[in-house]
């Protein structure tokens, strides 16, 4: 029996084999180079993401989008959050949630969503702007050995967490630069 046209069925199966074997064999020393190219040239570290809620500008809009049926909840999850950053000894967090002036507009074409604005001003360059950073909050020890503590229980960070994330289409940080005056 002939396999391909020209090789008879026996010749055919130890070609196959043979060139099994070479690829198995090319594998095996591709491998074993491996570890040691990669313990010559270290990967650089991919950098981390920037982050948004990071604002580098004088003056900004966050523009929350909410589903049209959770604004109470959202207003209720955000009066506890302003009530996180004003009890904490974090000086930058502190600042932070006193610059947060929360608006709802009241004439806006109809949308998808509620749309929730804080108008920050001034903005605090080094600190960032995202809610989660202030929900999981863990006020630092007194030294390196000593783990911090939360400023709420697990738990309830958690339910404050999820309630926000049930109710948030979108978060659209705008940033602004001053002119004149």
């Amino acid at each position: 029996m002939r396999v391909w046209n020209y090789l008879s069925a026996q010749t055919s199966r130890r070609a196959l084999i043979a060139v099994g074997l070479v690829a198995m064999m090319g594998t095996s020393v591709a491998q074993a180079q491996t570890p040691a190219a990669a313990a010559q040239a270290p990967a650089a570290a991919a950098p981390a993401p920037a982050d948004p809620m990071k604002l580098d500008s004088d003056v900004a809009i966050i523009v929350y989008v909410v589903k049209p049926d959770k604004g109470a909840d959202f207003e209720a999850a955000w009066g506890q959050i302003k009530q996180l950053y004003a009890s904490v000894e974090d000086p930058g967090l502190k600042a932070v949630g006193a610059s947060l002036k929360l608006m709802k507009p009241t004439s806006l074409p109809p949308t998808a969503g509620l749309q929730y604005w804080f108008f920050v001003d001034p903005v605090f360059k080094d600190t960032s702007y995202d809610f989660v950073k202030i929900v999981y909050y863990v006020k630092p020890g007194p030294d390196a050995a000593t783990p911090g503590t939360p400023i709420m229980k697990r738990e309830d960070q958690d339910a404050l967490w999820n309630k926000l994330k049930d109710c948030i289409q979108g978060i659209n940080p705008i940033k602004f630069t001053k002119i004149g005056g």
